[in-house]
């Protein structure tokens, strides 16, 4: 999508431009740099949103772990106060929201 909006603004039309040899000079290069740029671009954001998550290994093993414990039975009473802040981070709501009591299913 990015490419094709990339594409019409530099004038490509793909109607009129259907070789190399048609396709006016200016246009050539454009595509070229919109065929370089814009992955560097997109994989750049990636990074960044890759760098910003907040789900990473030992965070999912403590989320893991917890689940194990409240489907065996535990109690959410009995919550650590680092397994409560990982729960709370990774979901945006408060633990005892998170999963229903027993007496609510």
């Amino acid at each position: 999508m990015t490419a094709g909006w990339a594409l019409e603004e530099i004038g490509f039309n793909s109607t009129t431009m259907t070789t190399h040899a048609n396709t006016p000079l200016g246009i050539q290069h454009g595509i070229m740099l919109i065929f370089i740029f814009v992955p560097i671009g997109l994989l750049a954001s990636a990074l960044i949103a890759a760098r910003t998550f907040k789900l990473n290994r030992a965070n999912h093993d403590i989320l893991k772990a917890e689940l194990q414990r409240l489907e065996e039975g535990g109690s959410k009473a009995d919550v650590t106060l680092e397994t409560r802040q990982v729960v709370e981070l990774l979901t945006g709501h408060s633990y005892e929201k998170c999963w229903p009591d027993q007496a609510d299913i």
